[in-house]
């Protein structure tokens, strides 16, 4: 089986990561499926976050990536230079992508694991913690991320999906698809007005510190998305400040799976 077989029975793929010269993960997808919970999937390039992790300087850190998807961002934890590094997601779909990537690139100390936030116990503490694209398809997101805040030693990344349609400190409850493999699994969630929301809650959990490095509010009904830093002491937060860091959503056109 060659590389683009293995990539085309992985699909489709959220992260476009290269895995050789002129090979990428999403040579694989396609145009239609006939499943249609692998249909209209985004596509997102990792190495966009890779400013704001050398802004709250990773190299040496110990990573945690929840909700990890393929693992684009663990990955690049990894190659610069983070101690421990650890993944999960619910999906099973993801997680064998993820550990395809890790064998393709030999990232062999990363680890992958397929389970549910709700059954994730830590056994230590992480320096670094990534809860992106996860905190609107939870139907209890402040018991989570009280639950991962007391494990983050210093920084904490929150990037979620918000909605133009609540004020910025507040939270909608929504229902979503259970089934797509871009969806939650338990149908009802939460989406944040915007930063405030965010910046309330982790402020109460032990992070006062936050920066906004990211928010897209559109001014008509629908969503947008925010982008939170929040860390225990100041140093780290001036840091990301002063590197002038805005995230970006960098989509590859015309390949959506």
């Amino acid at each position: 089986m060659t590389i683009q077989d293995e990539l085309r029975a992985l699909a489709p793929w959220h992260f476009d990561v290269e895995i050789a010269p002129g090979v990428r993960t999403t040579d694989g997808n396609s145009e239609r499926y006939d499943n249609p919970d692998l249909q209209r999937v985004r596509i997102i390039d990792p190495e966009e976050i890779r400013p704001l992790f050398q802004a709250i300087e990773i190299v040496g850190k110990s990573f945690l990536d929840v909700a990890c998807n393929a693992g684009g961002y663990s990955l690049l934890a990894h190659k610069m230079g983070a101690s421990k590094v650890f993944g999960f997601d619910v999906r099973d779909h993801w997680i064998r992508q993820a550990n395809f990537l890790r064998n393709h690139l030999k990232a062999d100390s990363v680890e992958f694991q397929v389970m549910p936030l709700d059954d994730f116990v830590a056994d230590v503490k992480y320096d670094v913690v990534l809860f992106k694209g996860i905190f609107y398809h939870l139907p209890d997101p402040i018991h989570e991320l009280r639950k991962l805040c007391s494990i983050t030693n210093e920084v904490i990344i929150i990037d979620t999906d918000t909605s133009n349609n609540t004020p910025e400190h507040c939270l909608e409850a929504i229902q979503e698809n259970a089934t797509h493999v871009m969806s939650g699994v338990d149908g009802l969630a939460w989406l944040p007005g915007g930063p405030e929301a965010i910046r309330r809650i982790v402020s109460w959990l032990g992070f006062p510190n936050t920066h906004t490095a990211y928010w897209k509010r559109e001014t008509e009904p629908g969503r947008g998305r925010t982008r939170v830093v929040a860390g225990r002491n100041r140093e780290t937060l001036d840091r990301v400040k002063r590197s002038s860091y805005h995230a970006t959503h960098r989509s590859n056109k015309g390949k959506t799976a």
